[in-house]
């Protein structure tokens, strides 16, 4: 008895829902979505590595002014962080969406100083490693995180 005021209402409405395939959506001015970067202007710096905190990022020097910046898709969190410590907008979160891929091997980036981009394998390497700062228990034989540490984790 309850319900048929609530149903006769709902029959002669229009859905909320977007119909998304038959039409565009309109994505929020403070959407975040695909990361592009500027290799010409990426000094190499290392503060977008540093400050990202999913890791997303790595940073391999060949030599003082050879470098290559990878960006792993598959572990970035699209916080902007990244985007927030550059000034000259070396990298930006556009308005696209994230392309998806079959397999880990499509998601990663490397962005070196000739400006090509090279896809390479998302594969978690040595030098990418994360390891927490420790101290030894007293009495024990395995260590814990240090409380007094901080809260930042640090990369090899």
């Amino acid at each position: 008895v309850y319900l048929l005021p609530e149903l006769w209402r709902t029959l002669f409405t229009r859905p909320t829902t977007v119909r998304y395939p038959f039409g565009p959506l309109e994505l929020p001015p403070y959407f975040r979505g695909k990361v592009t970067i500027e290799p010409s202007l990426c000094t190499g710096c290392g503060a977008c590595v540093r400050d990202c905190p999913a890791f997303a990022l790595e940073l391999e020097r060949e030599s003082r002014d050879e470098f290559r910046l990878i960006h792993y898709r598959d572990r970035c969190a699209y916080c902007g962080q990244c985007q927030a410590v550059y000034r000259q907008r070396t990298i930006r979160l556009t308005s696209e969406y994230v392309p998806a891929a079959a397999n880990r091997d499509a998601l990663c980036r490397e962005f070196g100083k000739d400006d090509i981009v090279v896809y390479v394998p998302a594969r978690p390497t040595a030098n990418a490693a994360i390891k927490l700062p420790t101290q030894e228990v007293t009495g024990a034989d395995h260590s814990r995180p240090a409380c007094n540490a901080g809260t930042r984790a640090s990369i090899d």
